[in-house]
């Protein structure tokens, strides 16, 4: 099969692993780390011609009997120093449903490993379920959006927590629009139902977790930054692109937004300018 998205989604299989393996070796092979810095070095057309090239010619072993269609984020470890997450400041956690207990599972940033991780990212149709000690694991996300957990009383460490921040972008629903084509539907038939999904998260977590039932009031302060809300209505039918340009323009977007919500409620988050860090 032709190769979608071939940066981030990988052919599966054996023969696709060594394939990978074989022309993405270390730069001390003495042909191939060659030929790797000859590609790095070219412009990027010819880079991305050259990426596409490879990934159309790598074996797969898809059929009728698999389980998802790709391989599990095998570039992971080049990518991710699993060693230091541990050390990280802040807390950091992932989630990934258990399809033989039924139930949400939750690793925190000293139990995370590179499996942990494609387990988190397991996304059904699109991967197989990961496996990890005999029990299997799709993405949490394609059924809770937001990882509130950790934040409800009996069941995580940071119920008492004063302010809760939540990085909404799912709940905008500029995102539930017309196709304009086939892939574009497909991408769609993912996004869609989260949509809806992150909305009724949100709204449950603040009745039924963030109220105070003796009182009626907030628990503690629940602030929302929309990133999508920044987004040009003209732009929204090429948000779900997986292009280079695409995620520049997002992130960009995103990291403006973050910035003026900083600046917003500098006194509860104790944000400060760079220039007074610095200082």
């Amino acid at each position: 099969m032709m190769p979608v998205n071939y940066k981030i989604f990988h052919k599966p299989g054996q023969e696709a692993d060594a394939f990978r393996n074989a022309f993405a070796p270390s730069n001390s092979h003495p042909v191939f780390g060659a030929m790797q810095n000859v590609f790095a070095q070219g412009s990027v057309p010819w880079t991305d011609w050259t990426q596409l090239l490879m990934s159309t010619m790598s074996p797969s072993n898809l059929s009728a009997k698999s389980l998802g269609l790709c391989a599990h984020a095998p570039f992971l470890e080049g990518a991710v120093d699993f060693s230091a997450i541990a050390s990280m400041k802040p807390e950091f956690y992932i989630n990934a449903y258990n399809l033989n207990q039924h139930r949400m599972t939750i690793w925190d940033k000293h139990e995370i490993k590179a499996e942990h991780v494609r387990a988190a990212l397991s996304f059904p149709f699109l991967y197989a379920p990961t496996e990890i000690d005999g029990e299997d694991y799709i993405e949490g996300a394609a059924l809770e959006t937001l990882n509130f957990d950790p934040f409800i009383e009996g069941k995580g460490e940071h119920h008492d927590t004063d302010t809760l921040i939540v990085l909404d972008i799912l709940g905008d629903e500029r995102l539930l629009r017309k196709p304009r084509n086939l892939y574009d539907a497909w991408v769609g038939s993912m996004i869609t139902p989260l949509v809806k999904i992150s909305q009724s998260q949100i709204r449950l977590f603040e009745l039924e977790h963030n109220t105070d039932r003796k009182t009626g009031l907030p628990k503690r302060r629940l602030l929302k930054l929309k990133l999508m809300a920044a987004v040009p209505d003209d732009h929204m039918p090429n948000t779900m692109d997986w292009s280079t340009s695409n995620m520049q323009f997002l992130f960009d977007i995103g990291y403006k937004a973050a910035t003026r919500f900083c600046r917003q409620h500098s006194t509860v988050l104790r944000y400060a300018e760079e220039s007074e860090l610095a200082g």
